[in-house]
């Protein structure tokens, strides 16, 4: 299983902001993925078995409170 992150930060510039949009690599077109976002709240929405090579568009008013991850986020400035 691959983990990809991208953030949007939206603000904060003058006369500019980041895509809503976010493009990830699925693999193959049979690979099955998941989707997880967190939100600025708190809140966390996930999506599971999601078929590869669609566009998807996610809501946070359909978002729920975050558990506690039981994994660490990346770190994208360590080496591996």
């Amino acid at each position: 299983m691959a983990l990809q992150s991208q953030e949007i930060i939206s603000g904060g510039r003058y006369l500019s902001c980041d895509q809503a949009m976010r493009v990830f690599a699925a693999g193959s077109l049979t690979n099955v993925l998941r989707i997880e976002v967190d939100w600025p709240g708190g809140q966390r929405s996930v999506v599971k078995d999601l078929p590869a090579n669609y566009v998807y568009e996610i809501n946070q008013a359909s978002a729920g409170s975050a558990p506690p991850r039981t994994t660490r986020p990346l770190n994208p400035f360590s080496k591996m």
